[in-house]
């Protein structure tokens, strides 16, 4: 079993859930995934295909839990709902540049708290989520060749 798999259950046993077949199989596929979003859509396919009888409404739930327990990062892409298996359990405050065609995703490095502290003197900030989004490399790379 891999490294990311055994800390992700820990952390599902922590939040209070049971280690299931399909928990693990869902988490197993954000793994094998995880420099991208990948869509809801995507997750209910590849689940099915496991589990004939497994709803949508399983695998969003399932999504939603993992999300309270900081397992995954939902992001509306492209008109519709994605997610993306966390990649930094001791750093919920991070930052990411997405692209807005293909769902990569780069980590960035991290800006010191103080930088937007100093910008809202008075104010505690609580939580910093800093998203930068545009195209990737890959997909310019690809429209260059269409035009």
């Amino acid at each position: 079993m891999k490294k990311e798999l055994k800390t992700a259950l820990k952390l599902v046993k922590k939040a209070g859930m049971k280690v299931t077949n399909q928990r693990q199989d869902i988490i197993s596929y954000l793994i094998d995934h995880q420099d991208h979003y990948v869509s809801i859509t995507d997750i209910d396919k590849h689940m099915r295909q496991k589990y004939a009888n497994m709803s949508y409404q399983t695998v969003y739930r399932n999504l939603q839990e993992f999300e309270d327990a900081h397992l995954v990062e939902q992001r509306p892409l492209a008109g519709g709902k994605f997610v993306k298996y966390q990649c930094d359990f001791n750093n919920l405050d991070h930052y990411h540049f997405i692209c807005q065609i293909c769902g990569r995703v780069i980590e960035l490095k991290e800006m010191s708290a103080d930088y937007f502290q100093d910008q809202v003197t008075g104010c505690k900030i609580l939580k910093q989520q800093v998203e930068i989004t545009g195209i990737c490399d890959g997909c310019l790379a690809k429209q260059a060749l269409v035009n």
